[in-house]
């Protein structure tokens, strides 16, 4: 069960063989997640998806993250190769799920709907450890502190700008907005590069540091992007 360095190992199993699960998922360092299937109706797999979060692996780790999947129940037609099948899973997007980590995500009986890659996605965001959550906030807010503290070493000028630009007094708080802002400007450009000739922003760096010239040409392009 346990993963290596690489990519994280995919147990598929047979409805009927047991207490298995339909797909096990498990990397080093990472919460093992468990999928559990149904085709529609699919009347029994939220309590299938509860019941896993009772149990526990062979190594004695909990099981905290659980996705309850249902897909559309034409896909259980046999008129199709499989080349032709996994055609069409790859291109659905009405596949339904909910995420239990361990509170059902969205609660009650909603249902996400999405692709094959949402619920890829959803699966490798519940199985990041709470604790390496916390480790990467603290590292967010002293980063942000850090910013903070920058601006208020500016100028005059400098600092009467931020607090125009963001409607705020000029105080403390008011540049932790500021870094607040750019932190998530820099994430946000880091989930896009690549596409749409947005360079990385390792492409960017020149001596280890970003010039701004570079950094403002990027994010205009960005900004010309419709994203919704």
């Amino acid at each position: 069960m346990g993963g290596g360095g690489g990519k994280p190992r995919r147990h598929h199993h047979k409805r009927g063989a047991g207490l298995k699960p339909d797909i096990y998922i498990m990397d080093k360092g990472l919460r093992p997640v468990i999928i559990e299937h149904e085709f529609e109706p699919a009347a029994n797999v939220n309590e299938e998806a509860t019941g896993r979060l009772l149990c526990e692996t062979a190594s004695g780790m909990p099981i905290e993250a659980v996705i309850a999947m249902k897909t559309p129940s034409h896909f259980k037609s046999v008129n199709r190769t499989m080349a032709e099948l996994q055609k069409e899973l790859r291109i659905t997007t009405d596949i339904k799920y909910a995420v239990y980590s361990p509170q059902r995500f969205p609660p009650g009986d909603a249902w996400l709907t999405g692709s094959l890659a949402d619920v890829a996605l959803a699966a490798m965001s519940i199985s990041t450890p709470t604790s390496k959550i916390d480790d990467c906030v603290d590292i967010m807010k002293s980063n942000i502190g850090e910013i903070g503290a920058i601006i208020e070493k500016s100028s005059k000028n400098t600092k009467k700008d931020i607090a125009s630009l963001l409607r705020q007094k000029e105080n403390t708080q008011t540049w932790k907005i500021a870094g607040l802002v750019l932190a998530n400007a820099f994430i946000f450009h880091d989930r896009i590069s690549g596409n749409r000739d947005i360079k990385t922003l390792s492409r960017l760096l020149v001596l280890d540091t970003i010039p701004v010239t570079s950094l403002v040409s990027e994010w205009n392009k960005i900004l010309t992007i419709n994203y919704y």
